[in-house]
């Protein structure tokens, strides 16, 4: 078995920066799928940032061959969804009760939870690291907080130049 060494947290902040949070192979949003850290020589002792690519589940999965559970999730997730639409179809045609049409999707929801953990598709899975989403929030409150206050100041001139309006009125009819 390989010794296997793990890239350190700021390498992979770093390296989650410079791929502006999307898969290194399909483009895809890592904050919606989460991620796996990948060796791009297939090295695990090379902790180099320049091999390390962070790769949705769906692409590091095909990356290591035919046993991909990802692929046997999907394929789980597709029998599911083809009952679904036949259970649709029957209810629509009145011949599914609402409650039977309930107890089956509850049975097919566990049916994917199961699959999720027997296949482990979501092992090793990583999501955006803290000290990102912590920057990310800092900024987008500031942009918040800029634009109310723009927007504060804008609306002060407005009852000013108002109120400067009404006495330049009120001398006027004097």
């Amino acid at each position: 078995m390989k010794e296997r060494r793990d890239f350190k947290k700021w390498v992979v902040d770093l390296v989650y920066e410079a791929q502006e949070g999307c898969c290194a192979n399909c483009g895809a949003s890592l904050e919606q799928t989460g991620f796996h850290r990948h060796h791009k020589d297939n090295n695990p002792k090379n902790n180099s940032i320049d091999n390390l690519e962070l790769l949705c589940p769906r692409c590091h999965y095909a990356q290591k061959g035919t046993d991909n559970p990802y692929t046997r999730h999907q394929a789980q997730e597709k029998r599911i969804l083809e009952k679904l639409n036949q259970l649709i179809d029957l209810a629509l045609e009145n011949k599914l009760s609402g409650a039977t049409m309930e107890r089956l999707l509850d049975a097919m929801s566990m049916s994917l939870k199961i699959s999720r953990r027997v296949t482990e598709v979501d092992y090793g899975l990583e999501h955006i690291p803290p000290s990102i989403k912590m920057q990310r929030y800092v900024a987008e409150r500031k942009l918040i907080q800029d634009a109310f206050l723009e927007g504060f100041k804008e609306g002060a001139k407005s009852v000013i130049l108002l109120l400067r309006r009404e006495e330049n009125e009120g001398e006027q009819n004097e």
